[in-house]
């Protein structure tokens, strides 16, 4: 698989155990996204199932997401294969999911290195799926 090119754009916020940061990309960057983008979290040793951590519902609730309905998913090859964006919450979680997915890599950044990138960059259009594609 590689990234999609028409459809909704599909995000996957990647951190360790699925629970805490990368659900916070998940219910926050969603949102800002719209419609045009479909924005999941996985964990490399989620526990799937598991409920969000206590110390990420606060936040979430904070900047207006919802908790409702979360479950941990454990992230797999065809996931990250799947996605346009892999985001990554740290370079070892980039590196494992990299190698999980190699060909992944391509579109495998860190929050922070997407964040260099884009850095004074304008990213054209309203459509969400372009944006994240064009990003």
């Amino acid at each position: 698989m590689s990234p999609t090119l028409t459809g909704p754009a599909r995000v996957v916020a990647v951190c360790g155990e699925g629970t805490c940061r990368s659900p916070m990309v998940e219910r926050l960057l969603a949102p800002a996204l719209g419609p045009g983008a479909e924005v999941v979290s996985a964990g490399l040793r989620a526990a799937p199932g598991a409920p969000m951590a206590p110390g990420a519902v606060g936040p979430v609730l904070e900047h207006g997401g919802s908790v409702a309905g979360f479950s941990a998913r454990r992230a797999e090859a065809s996931t990250l294969l799947g996605a346009d964006l892999v985001l990554a919450l740290t370079r070892a979680h980039a590196a494992d999911a990299a190698r999980l997915a190699p060909r992944a890599a391509r579109w495998t950044f860190t929050l922070r290195e997407l964040a260099r990138l884009l850095d004074g960059e304008r990213v054209p259009g309203r459509d969400p799926a372009a944006r994240v594609r064009a990003a």
